[in-house]
């Protein structure tokens, strides 16, 4: 998605008032900045609003694990999130071990079963 559509893209997920069953984002190529202004506004969606969520394929800094945390509270079942983190070698990168604990940490306090595909096999779920 080239940044010059994300506010056309947030202004449409604004008017959203029905269920989502999947929002994927994956392989937009969103960089930290983008991702922050449409992680704004999917946050301000109905609690439980967004069943699944995909954003792998972006360019996310460590910064935007603020985002994502917010974004826990709208998705209902399921959130990818596998190589969705520019690497310091230029290439696409998991969520290293301290953004796994802010993730699981934010999870505890989920009160939905909710999945968070953070790597091959590696999924941290909410404690409900």
């Amino acid at each position: 998605m080239n940044s010059n559509l994300v506010p056309g893209f947030c202004f449409v997920m604004k008017h959203v008032t029905k269920q989502l069953d999947l929002l994927n984002l994956s392989f937009c190529f969103l960089d930290a900045n983008s991702f922050h202004e449409i992680a704004s506004v999917i946050k301000e969606l109905k609690l439980g609003q967004l069943a699944k969520m995909d954003i792998y394929g972006n360019y996310l800094q460590p910064s935007n694990i603020d985002d994502v945390i917010g974004l826990l509270r709208v998705v209902r079942d399921e959130l990818s999130m596998l190589y969705c983190f520019d690497g310091d070698d230029g290439r696409w990168r998991v969520a290293n071990q301290d953004e796994r604990i802010q993730l699981q940490s934010a999870l505890n306090e989920i009160q939905t079963r909710l999945e968070v595909r953070v790597d091959d096999g590696i999924i941290l779920r909410s404690q409900k």
